[in-house]
This record gives structure tokens, C-alpha cells and sequence, in this order.
């Protein structure tokens, strides 16, 4: 498990990345987002998609950060 770590660290960096300018995007065309319903559910769910992807990644990371301390601990350095 611990090769995919680096896979974790930068799938959830770009999508980390994407969230925020996701939100730069949003914020700057605020009033235009606001005026069609459409625009605003494809912003949401623009966000959600991306954020689930960083909490996955995140969620895999804690994993191979359990499986190498659990190893460390365990005697198997």
C-alpha cells in the first residue's frame, strides 16, 4: 500500500488545487452564477465531484499512514 502514496499525495493536491479555483471562479462571477439555476447546480456539483476526490485521496493517505506506523511500531523497519 505505502506505493500509492505518492499516487494520494498528488491526486488529492490537484484536487485540492481544483476546489479552490472552483471557488475563485464562483466568487468572480458570482452575480452571473446567481441568475441561472443551471450555472448554479453545475457549480455545486463541479465542487462536490472535485471535493470528493480530495476526501477520498485524503482517506487514503490516512490508511497508508496506519499501515507504515503500524508497521514502524510493530518491529518491521
Amino acid at each position: 500500500m505505502p506505493e500509492w502514496a505518492t499516487f494520494a499525495v498528488v491526486t488529492g493536491g490537484i484536487a485540492g488545487a481544483l476546489v479552490g479555483l472552483s471557488f475563485v471562479a464562483v466568487s468572480i462571477h458570482a452575480r452571473a452564477i446567481m441568475r441561472s439555476a443551471e450555472v448554479r447546480c453545475r457549480a455545486a456539483q463541479t465542487v462536490v465531484d472535485v471535493g470528493v476526490v480530495m476526501g477520498s485521496e485524503l482517506l487514503a493517505l490516512a490508511r497508508v499512514c496506519a499501515i507504515a506506523t503500524t508497521s514502524y511500531v510493530d518491529g518491521d523497519h
